[in-house]
């Protein structure tokens, strides 16, 4: 067919004269067939109206017939826009195709032979639609009462034409259009059982059962995702496979099979600002699909894990064509109150952009609506979300800030236990940014958070080193914009840094990477006096990586050649922060029998110095000076209940200097009460036995059974009881 004829609209074709005397001459038609077309063909719209009252049924066997016996282009373009002409004057005529006169005739055989054995290169983006309005037809109209019209009265958003999608010009080409356009109307509901076109493609006469069209359709399903994924025609492949989708996704079954296919993926690349009239059109029918497609919860689950919304977004921002903003406003509308979308709606700016498009002069009424529907709809979920909502939303999007909930101590303390929803997934999520991100600052952030999960939640250490968290931020130490080299914020930095080294440098592997990438050196220069209280907190963590790494001799020999000492006696010599005098203290004892540390203390004063911090009152006197007696409240059943989660405080320190002194001290009355005491943590802490497991006190305890003082281990004996036991079946140790 030539190519100027692919434009002729219904109008067009039937100025054509054909020769109906030649195919009667050729028996193509009878004589009978010759007389109905003579009185019906190039007749009045009112006339032809009253044929068909009289003899509907004869003339639809006639338009059938030559379907289905002549092949000549012309001719069968002609009779399909016959049909279209007919249908589209009085939509109800589509019952004459289910007349009971017709009951041995196939009405729809050659509509559905175009589906099944037509070149797809030609035809198939009107098979499809065929198949549409059959499917359609199949499952909601009574063939006694036909329904069909008042079903597809209106049309998608975006379409002012009733049953045409896209613009009227376009709608009306000839090559297959009539086909379509008849088809829609005739392949309605009919007997299953009917003289039918069989699989393999050959006639039979016999009684059977019309190809599957479920089978069908899922075959054209498949063809339409391998257009989309690898084209045909460079330029037209795809536009026209998006055009067939835009109509047959209206169906829930196509829906169903073109999820399974994974072919939601294959649309979101599709979703971009356009520019161009045929740029344009072909994101209007994607964003059509995707509107579809949100009223079906699998598709939607997709959606949700994939780029669509902020390219929906991007969308209605650049997009000045009506029909495009109206269907992407009504998706979003849809997605709204679905699982994450209206959170993540919040920081892609959307509620702005609502504004901005409400300015605007649109004319039509129903995008007026939705848009005052998706602005309520935002105010509302704006107003439900917590703070941790907001949190869980902005680690779900992947780009993290410097926002003040991270900072925030009240935040972690009110939703620690938020984070183990559905498995710890907020967690998962930061953990796999670690993998994943290459911005400095979102790397940062999760390295922060991760940190302040393990301060704040009791079994932090575990759950984080159980997700193979530790291997990735080992990983970020060797990061060119690593914050403790490069901080990326003047301000938080450095904190961050140090925050995490605090909680990291408590694995061994770790103090050996960071002595191997020089990082003891640069811990130094933040041991200094503090006066404020981000300045103490960021002088206790420093400390605290001091007091870790005095553990490991390769870092204890670098300390020793550095202004480290002098630096700790000038902290403790100035504060009266508890905490901070109490990781010192800690950190000057065990360094004191190593290499000429002691030697070098005393001309520093330190012992002067000692003598007045003994003179204060602290109020964990007895563990910070690890000298420990029998004194009442360790056996007393209300200190540890009263005081059970203040150990907790500082990532489980006083616990840690408990564990510390089984390993260091040399007096049988202190070993003795330190395993006592450990045994009451296990038995008051509801997760007692995983975080001293977890602190590696076993082992120390069991070491102590064998010692020759019986009170030692006696004590030893209960705290392994209760590790291994539990508290209420070793309670008659004590």
């Amino acid at each position: 067919m030539a190519t100027n004829q692919a434009e002729l609209t219904t109008e067009q074709v039937l100025k054509r004269d054909i020769p109906w005397e030649t195919y009667m001459t050729t028996k193509l038609i009878t004589g009978t067939c010759l007389q109905l077309l003579r009185r019906y063909d190039k007749r009045s719209e009112s006339y032809r109206a009253t044929l068909l009252d009289d003899d509907g049924p004869a003339y639809i066997r006639v338009f059938v017939n030559i379907l289905r016996d002549i092949l000549k282009e012309e001719t069968v373009e002609y009779v399909l826009a016959l049909i279209d002409e007919m249908l589209t004057g009085n939509p109800k005529w589509a019952k004459l195709f289910h007349d009971k006169s017709l009951a041995n005739e196939d009405t729809y055989e050659p509509f559905l032979s175009y589906v099944v054995y037509s070149k797809p290169s030609k035809y198939f983006k009107f098979c499809c639609l065929i198949l549409f309005r059959f499917i359609h037809c199949m499952m909601y109209i009574n063939v006694l009462g036909l329904g069909y019209y008042d079903t597809y009265s209106s049309g998608p958003p975006g379409d002012k034409s009733g049953l045409t999608i896209g613009d009227d010009d376009c709608s009306r080409k000839i090559t297959g259009s009539y086909k379509r356009k008849a088809a829609r109307y005739c392949l309605c509901a009919r007997s299953k059982t009917h003289s039918a076109v069989i699989a393999n493609g050959e006639a039979s006469n016999s009684k059977s059962k019309i190809t599957n069209i479920e089978d069908v359709l899922i075959g054209v399903v498949e063809w339409l995702c391998a257009q989309l994924k690898n084209p045909s025609h460079p330029t037209r492949g795809i536009p026209t496979a998006i055009s067939c989708l835009a109509t047959l996704l209206k169906e829930p079954s196509v829906r169903s099979s073109f999820v399974k296919k994974d072919g939601v993926k294959l649309l979101i690349p599709l979703i971009s600002p356009a520019s161009t009239q045929q740029s344009i059109q072909l994101l209007y029918e994607t964003c059509l699909c995707v509107w579809l497609l949100s009223y079906y919860e699998p598709a939607v689950e997709y959606l949700a894990t994939s780029r669509a919304l902020p390219q929906l977004v991007d969308v209605i921002k650049g997009s000045t064509k009506e029909k495009v903003v109206r269907v992407v406003v009504l998706t979003l509308r849809n997605l709204l109150p679905k699982g994450t979308f209206g959170a993540q709606m919040v920081p892609l700016g959307l509620p702005q952009i609502v504004q901005n498009l409400k300015a605007q002069a649109w004319s039509d009424e129903d995008l007026l609506e939705a848009l005052n529907q998706l602005e309520e709809g935002l105010k509302d979920n704006i107003k439900k979300l917590s703070s941790f909502d907001k949190y869980k939303q902005e680690v779900l999007l992947g780009h993290l800030d410097w926002s003040p909930m991270h900072k925030d101590p009240f935040f972690w303390r009110e939703n620690i236990t938020n984070f183990e929803e559905n498995d710890f997934q907020i967690l998962r999520v930061l953990v796999t940014i670690l993998d994943t991100s290459g911005d400095p600052r979102t790397l940062a952030v999760a390295c922060y958070d991760l940190s302040q999960f393990i301060q704040y939640h009791p079994a932090g250490r575990l759950i984080v080193n159980d997700l193979k968290a530790k291997e990735r931020v080992m990983r970020l130490m060797n990061h060119e914009n690593a914050e403790l080299k490069n901080p990326s914020h003047p301000t938080r930095g450095i904190p961050t840094a140090i925050s995490c080294l605090a909680t990291l440098l408590k694995e061994p592997s770790v103090r050996s990477s960071f002595v191997k990438k020089d990082g003891v050196k640069l811990l130094i220069p933040l041991i200094s006096p503090a006066s404020t209280q981000q300045s103490i907190q960021l002088l206790y963590e420093t400390c605290l990586c001091v007091w870790l790494l005095s553990y490991y001799e390769p870092a204890v020999e670098y300390l020793a050649t550095s202004r480290a000492l002098p630096q700790l006696v000038d902290v403790i010599k100035g504060s009266t922060k508890e905490k901070v005098v109490r990781v010192v203290v800690l950190t000057l004892r065990n360094l004191l029998p190593k290499g000429t540390f002691g030697a070098q203390m005393v001309p520093l004063g330190l012992p002067q110095i000692v003598q007045n911090l003994k003179a204060q009152a602290w109020s964990d006197e007895e563990v910070l000076l690890g000298h420990l007696d029998w004194s009442p409240m360790h056996k007393d059943p209300f200190f540890w209940r009263e005081n059970i989660t203040n150990f907790e405080e500082n990532d489980f320190q006083i616990l840690r200097v408990l564990v510390t002194i089984l390993d260091t001290s040399g007096d049988p009355r202190t070993l003795a009460v330190a395993c006592y005491d450990l045994s009451q943590f296990i038995q008051y802490h509801p997760a007692g036995r995983l975080i001293v497991n977890d602190l590696k006190a076993k082992e120390r305890v069991m070491r102590l059974m064998n010692h020759e003082n019986a009170e030692v281990t006696k004590n030893a004996l209960l705290c392994i009881q209760r590790l291994f036991l539990g508290a209420k079946y070793a309670s008659f140790l004590q």
